[in-house]
């Protein structure tokens, strides 16, 4: 079996346990990438070293298949020679970082091969800044092992009882919210204390005490759900009394961090309204904000919602126009005009309009019928600078003309 089999075997692991699907970053060391010191993965970017007292890197004799078991001739891994566990507890093993921006609901899941005299015991930290390192604590629920010769101890760590194997271990992250795109996440695997006995112990004589042995890394993976994009449902603005109510509903706000409402007398200055911050919780959200006492402004007000997430990132919804006074039926406007390429056509309702673009000889150069939910846009690029009459037939049969500048 080669690799490539063995990434279909985990991949249906992971949507079999609930894990996610997609792994974005991955060491197979098929070919090794970096040095034998520090690989970098095969698959998406990042580092990994060793640390404390382990020493003597290459590369040896792989895994592929369940990740359980005996190594697979012609294949290869990342080798530690010399994996001396040090003095103290938790203090030495190996250490893989990797962004997650972009993912959320992290995953880790790794191939070890202990020889017999190796440390037994593994404890897995992480990291959400780079520098900070915090135990995770390894349960039946978040953790799958391979089911003979490996188990969850209850300090919340891997064991092995058994040398010369490879265990696979699959390790669900989601509970720690930080993690989800962050790209200052990291991971380390320590030698640890063997259950209550205070002491390094021997993978295959759990009675004796380790002090060196070999480890062996292979098909090291970090997957994840990806971050679907702030998904806005609807957004609606419209006249009550002298105020305007403005109101919009949303999706997908994973690390999303405020709305502003915008408004504007000409359609291109904008300024703020008012600001909400998102909401916490997924699904669906609705929110409303009251802007007071705007009708001294002027007849006609143009709204649009600022979008900005927790990583900088702006984006913005269509304009809205609200007239005071009494609504009209069909297109309310037509802008910008003079145009370069692209006019938006505004209604209040939405509205099944013939559209017809004649040109200043009385040629029909467009003609097509669309539906309208408040805004369209028409492209008017591919059209030679000048005059252009815009004719809008409504259901009812009422008619209307709009002139047009390209320029």
């Amino acid at each position: 079996m080669n690799k490539l089999f063995t990434l279909l075997i985990l991949l249906f692991t992971l949507v079999s346990k609930g894990f996610s699907q997609t792994t974005f970053t991955q060491w197979i060391y098929e070919p090794l990438n970096g040095t034998a010191a520090n690989p970098t993965p095969n698959t998406g970017s990042g580092t990994s070293a060793l640390f404390g007292s382990m020493s003597t890197t290459s590369t040896a004799t792989g895994m592929t298949g369940t990740g359980c078991g005996a190594q697979t001739t012609g294949t290869l891994a990342w080798a530690i020679g010399t994996a001396n566990p040090g003095t103290t507890n938790e203090s030495s093993g190996v250490q893989f970082n990797t962004s997650t921006s972009g993912y959320t609901g992290i995953n880790v899941s790794w191939d070890q091969r202990f020889s017999n005299t190796s440390t037994n015991t593994v404890r897995l930290q992480y990291t959400t800044d780079g520098s900070t390192w915090t135990n995770f604590t390894m349960t039946g629920s978040n953790t799958t092992i391979c089911a003979t010769g490996a188990a969850i101890n209850s300090n919340g760590c891997a064991e092995t009882i058994g040398g010369d194997q490879y265990r696979r271990v699959l390790v669900d992250l989601s509970s720690i919210t930080a993690a989800n795109n962050n790209a200052n996440f990291g991971v380390r695997m320590l030698a640890a204390h063997y259950q209550n006995t205070g002491q390094f112990r021997q993978a295959n004589t759990p009675g004796s005490v380790a002090t060196g042995g070999t480890w062996r890394f292979d098909n090291v993976a970090f997957s994840g759900t990806t971050i679907l994009p702030l998904s806005l449902l609807s957004f609606n603005a419209k006249a009550q009394g002298n105020n305007i109510i403005v109101d919009w509903k949303s999706n997908n706000e994973i690390n999303h961090k405020y709305y502003e409402v915008v408004y504007s007398t000409d359609g291109s200055n904008f300024i703020q309204a008012g600001q909400r911050n998102a909401l916490v919780g997924s699904g669906e959200k609705v929110y409303t904000l009251t802007h007071q006492n705007v009708s001294l402004l002027g007849s006609k007000l143009f709204y649009r919602l600022k979008m900005v997430s927790t990583t900088g990132v702006v984006t913005y919804s269509n304009i809205v126009i609200v007239r005071f006074g009494k609504q009209v039926q069909g297109i309310t406007d037509v802008y910008p005009n003079p145009t370069t390429g692209i006019v938006t056509l505004i209604t209040n309702a939405t509205e099944q309009v013939q559209l017809n673009l004649i040109d200043a000889s009385g040629k029909i150069i467009v003609s097509k019928q669309v539906f309208i939910n408040n805004t369209y846009n028409l492209d008017l690029t591919k059209y030679a600078n000048g005059i252009y009459i815009l004719e809008a037939t409504l259901t009812n049969g009422n008619k209307q003309q709009f002139k047009v500048v390209k320029k």
